[in-house]
């Protein structure tokens, strides 16, 4: 069962670990290597953030419950729509980055495997209850609703049991307080940063609705603990709305809670100089090089009337630049938008790509007619715009990028969500646009310039997809330039490692 209701402390399973006190919550774990830290006297336990999830996640169960039995169509919906957002979001933080956690530090965690199971069923069950939600009838959400909330609450007593079995030493392992937090942040919260403020905000209210301001406080310093302070700056005001001014004003005054995130990330560099350190973003930036090369080597062709050379560029270059916008539709210009202010939607990129395409268009027409003086006049048009963009995206994205850094949790943080929202999408022409990349490179720019590209690459690939694309580095990498893969030590595994 739940528990004695939404506001009584929850027993069972795991015992006083479910009560409302901070200490209690840490002194069911063994006192030899903790996993919860005293700081400044107060005991702190990053991974409070997950486990008081579930009290909030538990809290809105416990209201559909009173809907369904009411037969309030609307509530019910009302508190399920914001319940589903929640575990889109908790399900972001659990099964990309606790449960993998888990098995990566835990030999024994054997039940986490079960776990990813009963994830796969609960979407199942999910599924069935939205279907049942968009007919209206009470009685048929009602019997949707019971086998979910049943599966759902099962599953955060085994999740319960399973993690607090591997919380022990945990502390020892990975360095007290502040590795606790960082590995929290990298491992867990930068896969769900997205919708983190209004899930911080969500779960602070639900807690304070359903538990006591303690709840809150365990919720809100394992938190902070988690944090860069750039991403404290975004929560601690989510934090803030879902209390009383009475209530923020004595958890920031006994606990310091109006300081910084205490997890330091070093920030991305925004330029690609120091090979050993590629920025991840440098694939981005890096290929605007390429395409400056190839567009060089298109303007001698046009000027020179060689109709077949400018063709075979023409068709190259249009892939190059279509795989490249599709990087920055499909991930780069939300990431920055996302984390920058909407830096892209304010100078007009989005419709900057739609002219390109149609003077594109121009130019493709010109090119299939074979009039030389047409190529040449179509193909002016675009290259000037076309350069003028790229150093628009340039001027947007370039200072935002020492911005990311801290945000997405350094940079692990960010060659992971490079990976995720850029490069996994663009995969089936990836291994044609690196080579070209570095073909177009290796005639236009410098061996280190190669390098950067080759790196940065390298450092936002899991393993398997570099597997898949350092063929095509090899191949191109010929004369003084194959040295590259030994002194960068590209034969090595991709790094970045998906949760």
């Amino acid at each position: 069962q739940a528990g004695k209701g939404p506001k009584g402390p929850r027993q069972g399973a795991m015992g006083n670990l479910c009560s409302s006190s901070v200490t209690e919550l840490v002194e069911t774990v063994p006192s030899h290597g903790t996993s919860a830290v005293p700081v400044d006297g107060v005991v702190v336990n990053p991974f409070a953030v997950m486990r008081l999830a579930h009290e909030a996640i538990r809290g809105v169960a416990a209201e559909l419950s009173a809907a369904s039995e009411a037969g309030d169509m609307q509530a019910f919906n009302s508190s399920w729509q914001e319940l589903s957002r929640a575990l889109k979001t908790y399900s972001a933080l659990d099964q990309r980055g606790m449960l993998p956690f888990l098995q990566e530090h835990f030999a024994d965690a054997s039940g986490v495997t079960a776990l990813f199971a009963q994830c796969m069923e609960d979407i199942r069950l999910q599924t069935q209850l939205v279907e049942a939600l968009s007919g209206e009838d009470p009685a048929v959400v009602t019997a949707a609703f019971i086998p979910w909330k049943k599966h759902q609450l099962q599953y955060l007593d085994d999740e319960e049991r399973t993690m607090m079995s591997c919380l022990p030493n945990l502390s020892g392992k990975l360095g007290g307080a502040e590795g606790l937090g960082r590995a929290f942040n990298v491992s867990m919260l930068n896969g769900a940063i997205e919708d983190m403020p209004w899930f911080v905000g969500w779960t602070v209210g639900i807690l304070r609705k359903h538990k006591t301001l303690e709840e809150v406080k365990s919720f809100a310093l394992g938190l902070q603990h988690s944090c860069t302070p750039t991403q404290w700056e975004i929560f601690l005001p989510k934090v803030k709305a879902g209390l009383s001014n009475e209530e923020f004003d004595k958890l920031v005054a006994d606990h310091d809670l109006g300081s910084a995130g205490k997890v330091g990330m070093a920030p991305i560099s925004n330029t690609a100089s120091d090979a050993s350190k590629p920025t991840p973003f440098g694939v981005m930036r890096i290929a605007h090089e390429s395409i400056r090369g190839a567009i060089t080597d298109l303007n001698s062709a046009s000027q020179a009337g060689s109709v077949q050379a400018f063709k075979a560029s023409w068709f190259e270059l249009r892939r190059g630049v279509g795989t490249h916008m599709a990087m920055e539709e499909r991930g780069m210009f939300e990431l920055l938008d996302d984390f920058c202010g909407g830096v892209v939607e304010k100078a007009g990129l989005r419709a900057q790509h739609e002219e390109d395409v149609v003077l594109e268009q121009t130019v493709n027409t010109a090119t299939e007619l074979g009039n030389s003086g047409a190529i040449k006049a179509a193909f002016s048009s675009w290259r000037e715009n076309h350069l003028a963009h790229l150093q628009a995206e340039e001027d947007v994205m370039m200072p935002c990028i020492p911005k990311l850094g801290p945000l997405l949790g350094g940079f692990e943080g960010a060659c992971r969500t490079f990976n995720r929202r850029i490069l996994t999408g663009a995969m089936e022409d990836m291994p044609w646009f690196v080579g070209w990349n570095v073909r177009m490179l290796k005639k236009h720019k410098s061996v280190e310039t190669v390098t950067n590209f080759c790196c940065a690459l390298q450092s936002v690939c899991t393993p398997q997809q570099w597997e898949l694309l350092l063929p095509e580095v090899k191949a191109e990498l010929t004369g003084d330039f194959s040295k590259i893969v030994a002194e960068a030590r590209l034969d090595g595994p991709g790094k970045a490692v998906r949760l």
